[in-house]
């Protein structure tokens, strides 16, 4: 077992009762089950069984009413919990997002999560400019889901190809392509590669790709370029951390600690 600080970059939970009527309704949706109680009281017993040392927490919101209370929740949460850090959430139809953003940053969140097939928008759709605009001026990070879902999902808002001019026009922005830059759609991995501000968490990636196809997108990545990710609570922590260090070996410190601590840094 690799002994080092480790960080998971790709983490999803939410203020308890509101687990109870997501989690259900995700897995009918997407197919993904979960592993464990999608709460601060479960990822902190998955952590510590685990071995993971401190975990970013993705916030993908689904209604744009539900914005400013979840980042407030968010917040407060990550106060309270050192071991915990959060991204924010916004949605594409939110009235006011620029505000919300300047919100955000005061709140002390590092950054806000995307996700394009649950929300129905295009990345590269220059409506959504201005936001990726402003969390640059702001020294945010963007999380964005890329890809497909365990259940396919048309259209495929998330396909890398709706990144690219994204990643062209915005090089200053720390963005951050969930599941090695497109699940189930590596076969278009050179859309969104080359790019020196970009990074690629591994969510869900070990366990559904051949350890050979696994090796192969990380490479075509660079290794240096990916990131630690469990898509917790859709995976367990400490075997996702298992499998990558069966599969990597020595190098697998580069993915589980030294990437994610340089790429948190650029935001923390």
């Amino acid at each position: 077992m690799v002994e080092a600080f480790i960080v998971d970059c790709h983490a999803h939970i939410y203020p308890d009762e509101v687990a109870a009527k997501v989690v259900p309704r995700i897995e009918e949706v997407y197919g993904a089950k979960a592993a464990h109680p999608a709460t601060v009281e479960g990822i902190l017993s998955a952590m510590d069984s685990g071995g993971i040392d401190k975990s970013l927490i993705l916030s993908s919101i689904n209604r744009p009413e539900h914005v400013v209370s979840f980042n407030d929740w968010c917040a407060e949460t990550q106060r309270s919990n050192p071991h915990l850090l959060f991204f924010g959430g916004l949605h594409p139809t939110f009235e006011n997002p620029l505000d919300e953003l300047e919100r955000i940053k005061e709140l002390g969140l590092f950054g806000i999560k995307l996700q394009p097939n649950a929300h129905r928008f295009y990345p590269d759709d220059e409506r959504f400019f201005p936001i990726y605009e402003r969390l640059s001026e702001l020294d945010l990070g963007l999380a964005f889901h890329c890809g497909d879902e365990v259940l396919h999902f048309e259209p495929m808002y998330a396909h890398p190809m709706h990144f690219t001019q994204v990643l062209e026009s915005f090089p200053d922005l720390v963005i951050q392509l969930a599941h090695l830059g497109g699940y189930k759609t590596w076969d278009s991995l050179h859309c969104v590669t080359g790019y020196r501000n970009v990074w690629y968490d591994t969510a869900f990636c070990p366990r559904n790709l051949p350890d050979k196809d696994f090796l192969s997108v990380v490479d075509e990545i660079g290794l240096e370029r990916v990131i630690f990710g469990t898509d917790f609570p859709w995976t367990d922590p400490g075997r996702e951390r298992k499998e990558l260090e069966r599969i990597l070996g020595e190098d697998a410190v580069k993915i589980l600690s030294d990437n994610p601590r340089q790429y948190l840094s650029l935001l923390v």
